[in-house]
């Protein structure tokens, strides 16, 4: 019996007799650290598990009297606590009835009904009150043969195919309560269990083939899985995922609704495609019953009335939810908002230094360290200890695990198992570039790698803290489905994000963190600490001018720890000068060579894939331009901003960047003189041009104080630099310009322009 203070989490599992799968589950819950309840009509008959530290309960699961007494006794037992997980085992098995459907004896069938559907939904009525109060998982132990039936087994089949039909809608309807419903699809897997021998009736119509009836009964354990394997394999994706790349994640890639297990499930699984329509229709289902309402917090938001929520949450409480309010946050959907986020050149710094940080301010991290070299990398892995750990390549750019080194190792995020894989492993990471969708072909150098502690969640959690424009100010994003890419989240399950708008004057108070830690899944245990976690990463957020903490996932482990386990942190450059240890972790060998120097004579320039090259002054202006640009059929090369102090210099060092790049094939130059002039705008051009020996076509657009100087001048100067008033005139120009040296290069000829166009 387990002491009042027992904080592991908790399985109760039917049908443990000795041989089955059923009892192989008990020990491979127990061998993953969970507190297990393994039920068999008699406990008598699983001594077995009760000699090991298992606690065996009696329970004839198709009987009301029994799943009561059962139920008192697991609850007075978990002293308060609720069940984490119940899987539904016991049941007839297929080859205990397996007879012609038109010689189907009705007591049998409904025998068979009774113990493999019926039984399992009073039990899930029974336990839902402590399913409830731990959010727990509901495990259904299903069989292929709900999913293709066999012959000679029409009642089984119907039996697993009526429990597969039920769990699936039992999965959207619990769902807003937060509990979730798992179904193993089970294949061929061997038992010790005695079987039933059948033989066919004297008049049936099949006993011309009574030989290969004989041969059906005992079909499924041919090539069958031994049942250790199969526990062994479901068990780990009940409590770490079931993506078949999570050995390659120290966390759990997310929930999955199937599991798929045993000889022949995967040819099923590939054949069905049922898995595919039932996860279209949960979320038809969930929309079309308004299932999210009866979750309280959880409500959807509309483009349009985001503001209005968000303000109306100021006034009323704390609380603002829905995906479309986090979509504004995050989403990129034209030239403009991507450079309007992207123009603000923020400071990002590399996973080990966020974890550093974080646990100066008391968040919980996994025990890692840096290696720069793979000595250091083996000296690292040996003082971690355990035979368990992840090595991640420190490179500032997202997909490293999926990414692929330039010297062909796969992944930058790879478990390792001792200090010898450790430093193999560092040797073809460190000084190697790392290619992801995010760098691009050329990829980023890996100057580090770090080493941690692998940890494995029993729940995983999103959250990030970020400044919001609309309600103007810090807001906290949430979502119970960590672990994953969160803006697939919003897009498929727009009910599962929640945000929180937060008064910079109030602070995170204990009751919006609670609210949040609660809303989001954490066990009654972990609920102080999640608490003070969130305040501590907001802490994080304002005292170091942070633009963006994201914590994903924020996991609760198996002895009820609260780990960031990964972490990405953004700075505002603009606090540089009271940021001053923060800003010396700036990593410049992870940022664009000309985005650098650009900074260094405060420019604001963005490389992008075009062939026409944009000085602007202004970063309004300069978005105006490039979506010209493109409204004309043309393609900008960068975003330059050059600022209020448009001075020769900057007008030289913003040129340099520009002809760097051998695409560029125009330059558009967008200046409104106010606070410069036009005429010394001009006169920096004629300068530079003129040093340069440029070549390249340069359209000028100069607007505002002296601009007829600044025409003067230009025409003076004898220089092939067009001016050009209008904007559209001057966009069309320059797309024309481009085309024609696009062109003239591509047929590798030499092309002049003359003034007077």
């Amino acid at each position: 019996m387990a002491s009042a203070d027992d904080h592991r989490e908790c399985v109760l599992i039917t049908g443990c007799s000795p041989g089955g799968i059923g009892n192989s589950l008990a020990r491979e819950f127990q061998r993953n650290g969970l507190r297990v309840f393994a039920t068999a009509r008699d406990a008598q008959h699983i001594q077995d598990l009760d000699a090991i530290g298992i606690e065996t309960l009696s329970l004839v699961v198709d009987s009301d009297e029994s799943i009561q007494t059962c139920f008192k006794e697991v609850t007075e037992r978990l002293k308060g606590k609720g069940l984490d997980y119940l899987v539904n085992n016991a049941g007839r098995r297929g080859t205990d009835y397996t007879v012609p459907a038109m010689e189907v004896d009705i007591q049998e069938a409904q025998l068979t009904f009774e113990t493999n559907f019926f039984s399992v939904i009073r039990i899930c009525q029974t336990f839902l009150p402590l399913l409830l109060t731990a959010k727990g998982t509901i495990v259904q132990i299903g069989s292929v043969a709900g999913v293709i039936p066999y012959v000679f087994g029409s009642v089984y089949n119907a039996s697993k195919a009526a429990l597969h039909s039920w769990s699936d809608t039992l999965r959207v309807e619990l769902a807003p309560f937060g509990i979730k419903v798992i179904t193993v699809i089970t294949g061929g897997v061997k038992s010790r269990i005695a079987r039933t021998d059948r033989t066919l009736a004297p008049n049936s119509l099949y006993a011309p083939i009574e030989e290969d009836y004989l041969r059906r009964v005992k079909h499924s354990q041919e090539g069958a899985m031994n049942n250790e394997d199969y526990a062994r394999s479901v068990v780990s994706q009940v409590l770490y995922g079931t993506a078949p790349w999570r050995w390659l994640w120290p966390w759990k890639p997310g929930y999955s609704k199937y599991i798929w297990e045993g000889n022949r499930t995967y040819l099923v699984k590939t054949l069905s495609g049922g898995w595919f329509w039932n996860s279209v229709f949960d979320k038809l289902f969930t929309s079309m019953f308004k299932l999210w309402k009866l979750k309280g917090t959880r409500l959807l938001l509309s483009v349009q009335n985001v503001q209005t929520r968000a303000k109306q949450a100021d006034r009323d409480g704390f609380e603002s939810h829905g995906s479309d309010f986090f979509v504004c946050l995050f989403q990129e959907s034209s030239i403009q908002s991507r450079f309007a986020a992207q123009q603000k050149r923020n400071l990002s710094i590399h996973e080990y230094l966020s974890a550093n940080l974080l646990k100066t301010y008391g968040v919980g991290v996994p025990k890692g360290e840096v290696a720069r070299t793979a000595e250091e990398a083996e000296a690292v892995a040996k003082s971690i200890g355990g035979d368990d750990m992840v090595i991640k390549a420190q490179v500032l750019a997202g997909g490293r695990g999926k990414g692929s080194f330039d010297n062909g190792l796969k992944g930058g995020v790879r478990v390792i198992y001792s200090p010898t894989e450790a430093k193999m492993f560092a040797e073809q990471m460190i000084g190697h570039k790392l290619i992801t969708k995010q760098t691009g072909a050329s990829g980023r150098l890996c100057n580090a790698v770090y080493i941690v502690e692998r940890k494995f969640a029993r729940r995983e959690f999103y959250l990030a803290i970020l400044m919001d424009r609309q309600t103007q100010s810090p807001v906290i994003v949430s979502s119970s489905q960590g672990g994953m890419d969160i803006e697939t989240v919003a897009k498929e399950s727009p009910d599962a994000i929640r945000t929180t708008p937060i008064d910079i004057k109030v602070g995170v108070t204990d009751e919006i963190a609670r609210s949040i830690a609660t809303d989001l899944g954490f066990s009654e245990q972990c609920i102080e600490d999640a608490k003070d976690t969130i305040q501590n990463l907001y802490k994080v957020f304002s005292e170091k001018d942070a633009t963006q903490i994201e914590i994903n996932p924020l996991s609760e482990t198996s002895d009820h720890q609260v780990l960031a386990m990964d972490a990405k942190l953004g700075f505002d450059d603009n606090a540089d000068f009271r940021q001053k240890e923060v800003f010396s972790w700036r990593d410049t060998t992870q940022e664009d060579a000309d985005e650098v120097k650009a900074a260094e004579h405060g420019l604001n320039f963005i490389k992008l894939d075009g062939d026409i090259g944009c000085l602007v002054n202004g970063a309004g202006l300069a978005m105006a331009t490039m979506d010209i640009i493109k409204l004309n059929g043309g393609s900008p090369a960068n975003f330059l901003d050059v600022g209020g102090g448009a001075t020769p210099a900057a007008i030289k060092s913003a040129f340099d960047l520009i002809t760097s790049d051998p695409k560029v094939t125009a330059i558009f130059v967008n200046i409104f003189g106010g606070i410069v002039r036009c005429d010394a705008i001009a006169q920096g051009l004629i300068n530079v041009v003129g040093d340069m020996g440029l070549r390249t076509p340069v359209i000028a657009r100069l607007q505002g104080t002296n601009m007829e100087q600044a025409r003067k001048l230009i025409d003076e100067s004898g220089l092939k630099i067009f001016c050009i008033e209008d904007l559209q005139s001057a966009a069309e120009k320059s797309v024309q310009f481009s085309k024609v040296v696009k062109l003239a290069r591509d047929i590798d000829v030499g092309v002049e322009f003359t003034l007077g166009i």
